[in-house]
């Protein structure tokens, strides 16, 4: 976690503050490099991160509450981070100065934030020294986890559903709800809500279960993606509505998703006598990074099919694709993922009985 410290501070200010000689491909490289670099270096933080989050406690609903607080603090972080941005962008006279201003202190802050971290906790001593044999047996025995092969397809199709959501919002805003100027307002019922949600994602997870509460936050996210997909000019509310239904299944995810992944941890660690959070967590970014590419992949497939033009006037077909992208093909994944769910058999009974496997 401490190794990224400097590769974070040093990418993000190279995404927002290139130098101001370079234009075309010169400048499309640098932002290559920078895209890449503060991709790798936020995740060579959030893998360790992630899984020191496994470790700290071995209790079923404990987990829930740990990572419920995590997702909080980083949608508040992200909400915080939002408006700062856009005042400061807004209202500067030099906008390429300010965003250079910008970078530096949010660079400053993560790294502060990162730098404290790394100091205040402290590992539990249990795991240390247990680690995989090899990255090579290591991969292997996840794969060879039918717990982890269900939840990682399970990730996929929902990462892919909320990555042609992301994309395609502002032009379905534009051109389907005819509200362009209004897109902040739906970036704020949708971060907003997921923060007032949090405590109660917790509770009711608590009471119905992990896997129920994913389920029924699934098919909530289908329901919220086909209502957003029959909208038309005026009808912005509802739209901001349904975007709140959807940012409850999509948190319900980010919170619940780390903490069955740590019940699966530790079905391995019965089976193997190993500890590998590491392992376990690098696999589930890595496939929800692959899910978040191949979204915009299909974006940007049917756009080309149904004759999208951002600059020209939308015809019926591109409507149309709008409509799918934000409604349908998210939908689809979204109930593929609660209809995989039903074979994940890790519930709080069958990880009562593996804690007490390894306890005793």
């Amino acid at each position: 976690m401490l190794a990224s410290l400097l590769p974070i501070f040093a990418t993000l200010l190279m995404l927002w503050s290139p130098p101001e000689r370079l234009e075309g491909v010169a400048l499309t490289a640098w932002l290559a490099v920078a895209v890449i670099g503060f991709g790798t270096a936020t995740t060579i933080f959030y893998v360790p991160y992630q899984s020191l989050g496994a470790e700290l406690t071995p209790d079923y609903h404990e987990r829930t509450r740990l990572f419920g607080a995590q997702q909080g603090t980083q949608l508040a972080g992200t909400l915080i981070a939002g408006v700062l941005q856009t005042v400061v962008m807004v209202h500067a006279d030099e906008p390429r100065e300010a965003a250079r201003v910008v970078a530096v202190f949010l660079g400053l802050f993560v790294a502060g934030s990162i730098g404290l971290t790394t100091w205040k906790v402290r590992e539990r001593a249990e795991p240390e020294g247990r680690g995989g044999r090899s990255l090579v047996a290591a991969l292997q025995d996840v794969s060879r986890n039918r717990h982890a092969r269900l939840l990682y397809a399970v990730l996929f199709v929902e990462r892919m559903g909320l990555a042609s959501l992301a994309l395609v919002v502002p032009f379905y805003a534009k051109h389907v709800l005819e509200a362009a100027a209004y897109l902040p307002v739906f970036f704020v019922f949708f971060v907003v809500p997921g923060i007032a949600l949090v405590p109660v994602i917790v509770k009711v997870s608590r009471r119905i279960g992990k896997l129920w509460l994913w389920r029924a936050s699934l098919c909530a996210q289908a329901v919220g993606y086909l209502l957003l997909s029959i909208l038309g000019p005026g009808d912005l509310w509802l739209a901001c509505i349904f975007v709140t239904v959807v940012s409850f299944g999509s948190v319900s995810g980010q919170i619940l998703a780390p903490s069955v992944q740590s019940d699966v941890i530790d079905y391995d660690e019965l089976r193997t006598g190993e500890r590998k959070e590491g392992t376990y967590f690098a696999v589930q970014t890595f496939v929800g990074k692959v899910g978040f590419g191949v979204g915009p992949l299909l974006v940007g497939v049917l756009f080309q099919l149904t004759g999208f033009d951002p600059q020209g006037e939308m015809g019926r077909q591109a409507i149309f694709g709008m409509r799918i992208l934000i409604g349908v093909q998210p939908a689809v994944g979204a109930l593929l993922g609660a209809f995989i769910l039903l074979f994940f058999t890790l519930d709080e009974a069958e990880h009562a009985r593996i804690r007490r496997a390894l306890d005793g």
